[in-house]
């Protein structure tokens, strides 16, 4: 006796439908989008919390930096965008804010920086610290009225205030940054008394 019936061995099995299909696709595509968008999230704020380590570091590098060079020199004095320093062998040094682009609030291309000797200003020349711009209207060099020989420095390291600008969105999510003020004052003052006074 022959049998007619022909098992193919895909018995209990049936293709998804349009709809089933549609449905996996959405849910699979949500779920990716949340993890991608998770993993972005995270991304960023691991950034910003490296970003802000990285200006807290530069600011306390910077006062150290800063109070070296004026506590190795005999005076001090402002002028434009700088704090002159004159040193023991009375050669004039100077610490100076830099801002190429003239745009205080785009802090990538701002920076304090070191010229040991303004008769030759492109020579020896260091970067004390980068990312530094203005707070407010208060001067960044200035001396102290109580006592004239101490110099005050204030300036923020960390993000500018132009948010659309690169250099603010690249330090991570948020605000990274902080605010410096310090004096520092000359110790190699040199004066000399006569006894018989």
């Amino acid at each position: 006796m022959i049998s007619s019936s022909h098992n193919t061995g895909l018995q209990g099995y049936h293709a998804f439908t349009l709809t089933e299909m549609m449905v996996a696709v959405a849910l699979f595509s949500l779920v990716v989008i949340t993890s991608f968008s998770l993993f972005l999230t995270s991304s960023r704020m691991t950034r910003a919390g490296g970003s802000q380590v990285r200006f807290t570091n530069d600011g306390r590098l910077a006062i150290q930096k800063i109070s070296q060079l004026v506590e190795s020199g005999k005076a001090v004095g402002v002028s434009t965008s700088s704090m002159d320093i004159i040193t023991v062998n009375l050669v004039c040094s100077k610490i100076a804010y830099e801002d190429e682009d003239g745009n205080p609030s785009t802090v990538i291309d701002n920076r304090l920086v070191y010229i040991p000797d303004t008769s030759h200003p492109n020579e020896g020349r260091r970067i004390l610290c980068s990312y530094v711009s203005p707070i407010g209207d208060e001067p960044m060099f200035s001396t102290i009225p109580s006592s004239p020989n101490a110099a005050k420095f204030v300036f923020h390291v960390g993000d500018g205030t132009n948010a659309t600008d690169a250099s603010f969105s690249g330090t991570g999510q948020g605000y990274q940054g902080l605010e410096i003020r310090f004096s520092a004052t000359p110790r190699n003052l040199q004066r000399w008394y006569d006894e018989n006074n």
